[in-house]
């Protein structure tokens, strides 16, 4: 399945701005966890292969996201009853073409569980609690692709601080704090009515709203003129869901963004 509409870094900004910080792959820092196993899952143009092997076990547990060669993108899902995987990677490729009857089907019978990046010696780590069943594990910058069976039920979970969270609420903007901390993990949670990935931007401190609505307005085309190197990404999630990402980024201003295509329009969210 292919990536789920990110382009590039530069061009990513959406909805809303903040000040945050936080990395396209995070390097290696101290988890804050008490009790919270460790699942590793590596990532190559041809593969993805999870450390426990095609079967695991229901709980909490810390995704570890690295890449041998090249940078990847990890994204968990899990498909409804009678929606074959191959229709559901029609219908992602035709979503991000503007199909509205693909983005209903995918908004609706994909659950879009989360993930994280990685890049050689830059892994990526995201928090997710695993609940039985089939999930299927994808790479946004590829087409690996991995099918994992949960079996079991969650017992007794220990924990993962977060400092900070970020909401996306009704209609389609995230909210948070004006500041982040530079590096940790973030609760991204999504409580609108649409799936949505959340991309962290660093542009220059002297960027204003007016300023990316006129990036927006002559089309969005090229490198926006604001827009600096730094940049992350938390996979796709559905509503109602939520995961713990963890980032680091240089201190700095961000805008938040997302490109998830609109159920309505078929535009994807930036260019709202």
């Amino acid at each position: 399945m292919r990536k789920p509409g990110m382009r590039s870094a530069a061009a990513a900004v959406v909805a809303t701005g903040a000040l945050l910080a936080g990395t396209a792959v995070a390097p290696s820092v101290a988890v804050a966890s008490s009790g919270v196993r460790t699942i590793t899952v590596t990532m190559t143009a041809k593969s993805i292969r999870f450390s426990t092997g095609t079967t695991l076990t229901a709980g909490r547990a810390i995704i570890k996201v690295v890449s041998p060669k090249g940078n990847h993108a990890l994204q968990l899902i899990k498909l409804q009853a009678g929606y074959p995987p191959k229709q559901a990677n029609h219908d992602v490729n035709a979503a991000f073409g503007g199909d509205l009857k693909a983005i209903h089907r995918v908004d609706t019978k994909i659950l879009w569980l989360g993930g994280a990046p990685a890049a050689p010696h830059h892994p990526g780590r995201f928090v997710e609690t695993l609940y039985a069943g089939t999930l299927y594990a994808t790479d946004q910058n590829g087409n690996a692709f991995a099918k994992i069976n949960v079996v079991g039920s969650p017992g007794a979970s220990g924990w993962v601080a977060n400092s900070s969270t970020i909401t996306v609420v009704r209609p389609n903007r995230f909210r948070t704090t004006s500041t982040l901390p530079r590096s940790g993990y973030t609760l991204f949670r999504n409580s609108a009515a649409e799936p949505h990935m959340l991309v962290f931007q660093q542009v220059k401190k002297s960027t204003t709203h007016k300023d990316v609505n006129d990036y927006i307005k002559s089309g969005g085309h090229g490198n926006p003129p604001w827009a600096l190197p730094e940049a992350t990404a938390a996979s796709v999630i559905s509503p109602g869901t939520q995961i713990l990402f963890q980032y680091h980024l240089p201190a700095g201003r961000y805008l938040l963004t997302c490109f998830w295509p609109d159920k309505s329009s078929g535009m994807p969210h930036f260019f709202m």
